[in-house]
């Protein structure tokens, strides 16, 4: 019924060409080996007429829909299992005669371009090409780079003021902390009594939060996951209480941190879950004082010495910090 709901809604909005293209994808669909797990995602993905873009053409629509495909399968699914189930789905798609009929300039070769459309769907979890993608992490897995925003004493103060004063939340709680960096925001929440926190670092931070967590006695509550979270599958098998996060880039929006977080609440928050924080102010006054800047360069070789930093042991990385000098 939904099904039909949607074709002539399509067909009332876009004409005949886009509601034929959907009936083309529910065939594809039912003619695929779909596990029943990932029934759900793909059919509603595949029967979205605002994924339908004639003037892109059938390759971006495509990309369009799988990159939806893959934002919505559950974790349980492997990333494996996904593209297989995709690439049976679109080979069907890309052979169907009416399919191919509303796309008589654009459908020309007999197979579909499998690669492109896979690789430009998983593009949304990119910051850029390769070299971008590495510069970007290499920089955020950096000591010193993490040893500036932690001393950011009203960030990082107010981060655990946040979290303490709200110990219900997180108390025998499963704790999501998104962009985890250093790590400090997850283990403020097992400070607060978190059962469980998968931290989610896509950098090479992420040796550095297991060697913090072994260090202060957390090993066997954290759950390290080195990867960008879009491109997660069934690292996380369950949904989160509480997601902590502190992806908010420069002038807020850069570095697509707020569309990564949105991607976490989707996928992996319960109902009702929490999120911390839930809403930002955004406040701008320009000022230059080159002492300060100075002074926070040598501070930040000093934090790693610390062994009680909010409660954090940070001494076991002095060593590297020394290393990176």
């Amino acid at each position: 019924k939904r099904s039909s709901l949607a074709l002539v809604a399509a067909m009332a909005a876009h004409g005949p060409a886009v509601a034929t293209i959907l009936e083309a994808a529910g065939r594809a669909c039912g003619c695929a080996r779909v596990p029943e797990e990932l029934r759900q995602a793909i059919a509603a993905a595949f029967s979205r007429e605002d994924l339908v873009d004639l003037k892109a053409g059938p390759e971006a629509s495509l990309v369009s829909v799988c990159r939806v495909a893959l934002e919505e399968s559950p974790p349980t699914a492997t990333s494996q299992d996904v593209d297989v189930v995709l690439c049976e789905v679109l080979a069907a798609l890309w052979a169907d005669e009416a399919f191919r009929s509303a796309w008589p300039d654009a459908v020309t070769s007999s197979c579909p371009p499998l690669g492109r459309i896979l690789q430009g769907a998983r593009a949304s979890s990119q910051y850029g090409d390769d070299a971008s993608n590495r510069k970007y992490f290499r920089n955020f897995g950096r000591l010193v780079t993490q040893a500036t925003m932690l001393q950011d004493e009203t960030r990082t103060s107010t981060y655990r003021r946040a979290i303490h004063a709200n110990r219900a939340d997180f108390d025998g709680k499963v704790v999501m902390d998104v962009g985890s960096g250093s790590g400090m925001l997850a283990f403020f929440a097992l400070q607060a009594g978190a059962a469980r926190v998968y931290c989610i670092e896509a950098s090479p931070m992420a040796e550095v939060i297991r060697e913090l967590a072994d260090a202060n006695g957390w090993s066997d509550r954290v759950v390290v996951v080195n990867k960008i979270l879009q491109d997660i599958r069934d690292e996380v098998p369950e949904k989160v209480d509480c997601i902590t996060h502190e992806t908010l880039g420069t002038f807020l929006f850069a570095e697509r941190g707020i569309e990564t977080v949105c991607v976490a609440r989707e996928r992996f928050l319960k109902p009702g879950g929490r999120l911390f924080p839930a809403f930002a102010t955004f406040c701008l006054a320009p000022f230059e004082d080159k002492r300060a800047h100075q002074a926070i360069a040598v501070r930040s070789l000093n934090l790693w010495t610390s062994t009680s930093f909010h409660g954090v042991n940070m001494s076991r990385m002095a060593g590297r910090a020394r290393q990176e000098a």
